[in-house]
């Protein structure tokens, strides 16, 4: 199972939201097909294949985000995201997260809609 915050749904739905990423320890394994749900144990809403795992450590800054993408790719992963600016993605991680967790190491997780 990954949660996801309600307002992400429809990104995830309509294939807009292709990427995730989480902190802590690996949960998931390239292949399997894990239930998206916005709780615990509320009903899931899709099922998401998983596509590729990935470490990735990003370093923050005041002004925004420092890491060694390029400025096109940084573009490119806040969309897979679901959002429009890498700042915008930016804020909802140090929210979600918490100001600590800005330089802390996470998983990028790409997944896809898994056929019924």
């Amino acid at each position: 199972m990954i949660l996801f915050k309600p307002e992400r749904v429809d990104d995830i739905l309509t294939g807009r939201k292709t990427v995730t990423r989480r902190r802590g320890k690996r949960r998931w394994k390239v292949g399997t097909i894990h239930q998206a749900r916005t709780q615990l144990f509320g009903k899931p809403f899709a099922r998401l294949y998983i596509v590729s795992v990935a470490p990735e450590h990003y370093v923050f800054q005041r002004d925004g985000l420092r890491e060694i993408h390029t400025t096109e790719s940084r573009q490119a992963e806040a969309l897979r995201e679901g959002f429009e600016r890498p700042e915008d993605f930016f804020n909802a991680w140090r929210d979600m997260h918490g100001i600590k967790a800005l330089d802390e190491p996470c998983w990028r997780v790409e997944f896809r809609l898994a056929a019924d």
